[in-house]
């Protein structure tokens, strides 16, 4: 169970060491750019996607499908009434037989009788099957109440085509309704005001073309007055109406569909071009570790004392080796002996000596802030390397004997 738990163990950190190998490997592919060239190419990527998320936005407001309405069904309908004023012989009209709508006033006292006629006409522009019915009614109102008269009842009219018609003639018998508001008066002992008499034509017709049917109403009117020296008709006669059945189709924009899958693709692609840029470009500005960053202030500080070499130098013959725990301290023993400051970099460390005749002065610079040093176990012998930083005192155990001791970097 416990080499299970080991070997388990063992593959993970292979994974992680893989892992950090694959990072490695990319960053070292990474193509180098100038910092503010770099920048201006994600910043110019960013604008592009800011506008296409914008753009794809509005193209989201506007509408997929709309609704457009077409007219199936025009119709219209034409009423007009007339009317005749026939009149007694008078002074006032002499030799005149009847009066027309305008010709004159018509005075109550030399007026014979009056009749109206009524014509009717409706189109509508499609071959149809039209059907209607009508009636006409003389409706008595005042403030108080009404009464209504049937003049002519209801009555059916049909026609095949694009049109239908008719023409009714009745009286304005203006004497028989002014003798019902003298009855009613005197049964109510209230003498109305202002009685109305309105004459009305109601009609209804439908016109059914294939699965389009067309139902309206219409209902012209006028007035008469009544208890007055003279009789007064309505002047409006002719009324018209007019119409149309629509129907409503969704419209499908396709523009609209190709304008939000064009800036989708837009927003992907510029999503795409900064994730590369990202990934696989780097600024040529070195990002600096904990080590160079210190590196880089040795330099600023003592850099006019420090002399670089290529080739780790020798340790004199003999010589002991004493590290220092700050590069202030190396520099002060430099200044006092009179020796320059030697830097050798090598793969993982930097390290600054003070070589004097009988001890050499160091102060090493690790990628961990560490540094190496080898002792001898006092019991057999046998060299054992340690690691700290200067200065630190760390316990060590002998890997052959495993005696245990202390040690100071």
């Amino acid at each position: 169970m416990e080499k299970m738990i080991k070997m388990k163990i063992k593959i993970n950190k292979n994974k992680k060491r893989n892992s950090q190998q694959i990072l490695k490997t990319v960053n070292k592919k990474r193509i180098r750019l100038p910092n503010k060239i770099r920048f201006a190419v994600i910043g110019f990527l960013g604008l592009l996607l800011l506008f296409s998320a914008f753009t794809l936005n509005a193209a989201y407001s506007k509408p997929e499908l709309t609704e457009k309405s077409r007219e199936i069904m025009t119709y219209s309908q034409h009423a007009y009434f007339n009317y005749k004023v026939y009149l007694e012989e008078s002074t006032v009209y002499e030799g005149k037989e009847y009066l027309n709508p305008g010709e004159g006033v018509n005075f109550r006292q030399i007026i014979d009788h009056i009749t109206g006629n009524f014509s009717y006409f409706f189109n509508v522009y499609k071959q149809s099957q039209i059907s209607g019915v009508y009636s006409l009614k003389a409706k008595l109102s005042n403030e108080l109440w009404n009464k209504s008269y049937i003049l002519i009842p209801s009555t059916r009219f049909e026609d095949n085509g694009d049109s239908a018609s008719f023409s009714i003639e009745f009286p304005i018998d203006y004497e028989f309704y002014e003798r019902i508001i003298k009855d009613i008066n005197l049964e109510t002992g209230i003498d109305v005001v202002n009685p109305k008499l309105e004459i009305v034509c109601q009609i209804g017709i439908t016109a059914k073309t294939g699965e389009e049917t067309i139902y309206k109403s219409f209902s012209p009117s006028i007035l008469v007055t009544l208890n007055q020296k003279r009789v007064d008709i309505s002047d409006e006669l002719s009324f018209r109406d007019y119409g149309s059945k629509t129907e409503t189709e969704d419209i499908f924009h396709q523009e609209v569909e190709n304008e939000r899958n064009t800036w989708t693709s837009n927003m992907y692609l510029f999503i795409g071009l900064i994730v590369i840029v990202l990934l696989f470009t780097k600024s040529d500005k070195e990002v600096l570790g904990k080590k160079e960053k210190q590196v880089k202030r040795i330099n600023k500080k003592f850099g006019e004392w420090i002399v670089d070499v290529e080739k780790q130098p020798n340790r004199p013959l003999g010589s002991d080796i004493v590290y220092t725990k700050t590069m202030d301290d190396l520099m002060k023993i430099s200044e006092e002996i009179g020796k320059p400051v030697i830097h050798f970099e090598s793969e993982n460390n930097h390290t600054y000596y003070v070589i004097d005749e009988s001890i050499q002065y160091q102060y090493l610079l690790t990628s961990e802030g560490k540094i190496s040093k080898k002792v001898k176990c006092p019991y057999c012998q046998t060299t054992i390397l340690t690691k700290g930083k200067p200065g630190e005192t760390i316990k060590i155990k002998c890997p052959n004997c495993e005696k245990t001791g202390e040690t100071t970097i």
